[in-house]
């Protein structure tokens, strides 16, 4: 592409011109498209003329140059900046049918080289739009072609946005966490402190195990809700919070939070929300070693949620370790068996079940030294550190009293991970 002064800049001729060269098109070719003459177009686009296009030429130059609906003039351009939030916010909503068919039109602005800025909105807009279709790759590919202006604020926070994202996606949450937190940062600055934005930080910190961070920064999101507390995103708040006072033992405000998540599930009337509420419900009683009642709830979550799912998975996962607890191994090992064959092709919860295997023979030492070796350590790359946190204590737990049986420095680096997890899980700063 040409390099071109800023829109702001040009005058109407220049404009035409630059978009014309681009299309490869003459001065001829216009002159003939607008049915005037070669010299007369010659003479418009010389800038030092007095000759201008009247207002009925510039509309004839946008049907031939095919940018009706382009903002040629600046005071066009507002508008036209509104359109893509208009967009932004359909694709967010997934009103994609709707969105399809503002993309089409919006993508028009790629034939106006000399307005970057919009450009670039438009791109950054379009990598949401290509997530939530499930093109994964696109919106990949689209966000690695930019070049951002970070001194823009307003590029600088979308782009943080659509990164922060992309990392998310990737399973890498420390750096979504600190794209997000810019984000944060710029917001505050003069764009906006969006509720949206606070949920996803919870949900960088809920994936990093650090439920303490999550509860902080659920407070904030709570105060920037403008709901009534009936709708999703209501409903998520209040399930958020069961999670991490889950996590944290606070065991009595999460069942409090969990009740109202229950109210709020059926009220809305959504199978995937009702299944999650009551994996929550099953996780609470898990967690609180009531294995029987958290078995009811996971059987029950099993019967909402799509079967395979990630949410469909974890329910069997907490099933599993609930007859694990309970030293059923043999119906343990019929749950993770179920497990591992819809696990396949997802490796995650393909490592997570075989995983299961180990747990449930943690009194052979081969189980505890692959648990170790395998398991804690791929909790510790993927930044999962609740999991690795409760997998080290288990099998210290199995260790003592029996450490002649194991490597004099598998206790000694077991408590190793265990003082720095719960040391960044109780305050550590991420974000350097």
């Amino acid at each position: 592409m040409t390099a071109v002064r800023s829109g702001k800049s040009l005058i109407m001729s220049e404009k035409i011109k630059i978009i014309r060269t681009e299309q490869g098109k003459s001065s001829a070719d216009l002159a003939e498209g607008l049915l005037l003459s070669r010299s007369h177009v010659v003479s418009i686009e010389d800038k030092e003329s007095p000759t201008k296009y009247t207002p009925d030429t510039i509309l004839k130059a946008k049907e031939y140059l095919g940018i009706v609906g382009a903002p040629l003039y600046d005071n066009e351009r507002q508008g036209f900046k509104d359109s893509l939030y208009r967009w932004f916010d359909i694709t967010k909503n997934r009103h994609m049918e709707e969105a399809e068919r503002l993309r089409d039109e919006l993508s028009v602005i790629l034939k106006l080289p000399f307005e970057p800025e919009l450009i670039v909105l438009f791109k950054l807009f379009e990598c949401k739009f290509f997530e939530l279709k499930g093109d994964i790759e696109a919106s990949r590919d689209t966000l690695q072609s930019l070049w951002i202006d970070e001194s823009n604020d307003e590029i600088h926070y979308y782009y943080c946005l659509a990164k922060g994202s992309m990392h998310f996606r990737d399973r890498d949450y420390e750096n979504a966490l600190k794209c997000y937190l810019k984000a944060i940062e710029i917001g505050r600055g003069g764009m906006k402190d969006d509720f949206a934005l606070h949920i996803n930080i919870v949900g960088c910190y809920e994936r990093l195990g650090l439920p303490y961070h999550a509860l902080s920064c659920l407070e904030e999101a709570q105060k920037l809700y403008t709901g009534d507390g009936t709708d999703v995103a209501g409903w998520l708040i209040d399930s958020s919070f069961a999670v991490n006072f889950t996590r944290t033992n606070k065991f009595k405000k999460a069942r409090e939070h969990l009740e109202r998540c229950h109210e709020k599930a059926l009220n809305i009337n959504n199978q995937e929300i009702i299944g999650v509420t009551m994996l929550n419900f099953g996780y609470l009683y898990r967690k609180s070693k009531d294995y029987s009642t958290a078995l009811t709830y996971f059987d029950k979550a099993l019967g909402h949620l799509e079967k395979g799912s990630r949410n469909h998975l974890e329910a069997l996962y907490g099933k599993a370790r609930c007859y694990i607890a309970q030293k059923a191994y043999k119906t343990a090992a019929e749950v993770i068996t179920e497990g591992a064959e819809l696990s396949e092709g997802n490796e995650h919860y393909s490592i997570l079940f075989k995983g299961l295997t180990y747990l449930a023979n943690t009194i052979k030492r081969w189980a505890v030294t692959n648990i170790y070796e395998d398991y804690i350590s791929y909790f510790l790359k993927i930044q999962d550190r609740s999991r690795a946190l409760e997998y080290s204590k288990i099998l210290l737990e199995r260790i003592e009293g029996n450490e002649k049986e194991f490597k004099v420095s598998l206790p000694r680096e077991l408590f190793k991970i265990v003082f720095k997890v719960s040391e960044e899980i109780m305050g550590g700063d991420l974000t350097k």
